[in-house]
């Protein structure tokens, strides 16, 4: 993992990274500020809640390292992670890039706040990855990356070949522990086991911190798997 970041950091070595925490910082304490007001549960041990501002930093670095057009988003929650990935993809391609995204049975979705500009490319939907994903195979949608902050099913695990080149696999998803199996790992071990023929990349560790001079961490439980051709020729 450690050797991931910092090629992505060498790759976006145009980024004031310090700059760039500051705001993704500050979006994510504007959306938990939305949250709460809303009595929307946040934070760790509820039902609910996003990702650490350090794994937020790693998902815009993988974004804008990896640089998909068409995203599937699995676990919306409040839009946090969606908004993060639409920053990353909005500095690449402009507004040539799409995020559908899904959520159920809560809608806690939040629709206004500062950083609406980025929405106009995403799509959100009150509905389970188990119906929404046949819906996409069906009218024959492809995406070339897959975040994840939710349980992926095994069926929808082996709906990926329909909605994915997977010999250019990009599925990243969090909640992927060393010390604890949870989601994340799940995830992982039931896309290895469908898709054990294909040459898988997966970076090993978790958690890890950049030390630059304003100490700015990136990754605390975010995991990646990749083809190995797409993660050769990434870098």
């Amino acid at each position: 993992m450690e050797e991931l970041i910092r090629k992505m950091v060498e790759l976006n070595s145009d980024l004031d990274l310090p700059k760039v925490y500051k705001e993704l910082a500050d979006l994510d304490t504007e959306m938990m500020d939305i949250a709460r007001k809303n009595n929307i549960p946040m934070g760790p041990g509820v039902r609910g809640g996003s990702p650490s501002t350090g794994d937020l930093i790693f998902w815009y670095l993988l974004a804008r390292t990896f640089k998909p057009k068409r995203v599937l988003e699995l676990g919306t929650w409040i839009g946090t992670s969606t908004l993060v990935i639409a920053k990353a993809l909005k500095e690449v391609h402009g507004d040539d890039f799409s995020i559908i995204t899904c959520d159920y049975p809560t809608d806690v979705y939040i629709r206004e706040h500062s950083n609406s500009h980025l929405c106009k490319n995403i799509f959100y939907n009150n509905i389970h990855s188990n119906d929404l994903i046949p819906q996409l195979k069906n009218n024959n949608y492809m995406f070339d990356g897959i975040f994840s902050d939710a349980v992926v099913s095994e069926q929808n695990v082996i709906d990926f070949a329909s909605i994915c080149d997977i010999s250019k696999l990009l599925f990243i998803t969090h909640d992927v522990y060393t010390h604890k199996y949870s989601k994340g790992n799940q995830a992982f071990d039931r896309v290895k086991k469908v898709y054990k023929d294909i040459n898988i990349f997966t970076p090993k560790g978790e958690g890890y911190f950049v030390n630059n001079k304003n100490d700015t961490p990136i990754n605390e439980i975010t995991g990646l798997i990749t083809s190995r051709e797409l993660y050769e020729s990434t870098f």
